[in-house]
């Protein structure tokens, strides 16, 4: 059985056409596109069939349809930042919906007091990387004009990475997040 598929792209309709013929026929078929519509149409295959299968000429389906769909509208999420401190050192966080653990800079750790108590392999969405993991404790930047005095910390594992080209030096996952904002500020 030979099957043959032709597709036609035109400034205002789509054409596709599906020709199924046995071994050694030629069936030919002559498409309009005025109009939508789905047909099969054996009439047509019949008159110009060399050989007939033994249920009849096998059918000639086409197809047509309206343009290609609109295209989708691009849209970008804005990035939701926090202001965190991170072993007693102001930062910005970048919030992440997606993340499954904490990432800090390298630069970060090097400044705060952070030592490396292992290895974890994270994915990300250029890759795999095998980075060191540390111990932090975080806890929300508190309001202009006020201090923390009482508000207790977040101990958290956080994998170290290069964020060195970003305005950020620390992602969290949005349930640590949601963690830190549940903890009650005296």
């Amino acid at each position: 059985m030979a099957v043959m598929i032709k597709a036609a792209i035109r400034p205002h309709r789509t054409v596709l056409r599906l020709i199924v013929a046995p071994p050694r026929s030629v069936c030919l078929s002559v498409m309009s596109v005025l109009q939508c519509a789905v047909s099969i149409d054996e009439s047509v295959c019949e008159s110009v069939c060399e050989s007939v299968w033994e249920y009849g000429c096998f059918p000639v389906i086409e197809t047509s349809a309206p343009c290609t769909p609109p295209q989708g509208k691009v849209k970008i999420a804005p990035l939701r930042f926090v202001d965190v401190v991170v072993n007693g050192k102001a930062v910005q966080a970048l919030k992440d919906s997606r993340a499954q653990i904490p990432l800090m800079s390298q630069n970060l750790s090097q400044e705060i007091p952070a030592d490396p108590m292992g290895r974890i392999m994270i994915d990300g969405v250029v890759g795999t990387a095998l980075v060191p993991i540390t111990n932090v404790s975080v806890q929300l930047t508190a309001e202009p004009g006020t201090v923390n005095v009482c508000t207790p910390e977040l101990p958290v594992v956080c994998g170290i990475v290069d964020l060195s080209d970003k305005e950020y030096d620390m992602i969290l996952p949005a349930d640590v997040v949601k963690e830190l904002q549940q903890i009650p500020v005296v």
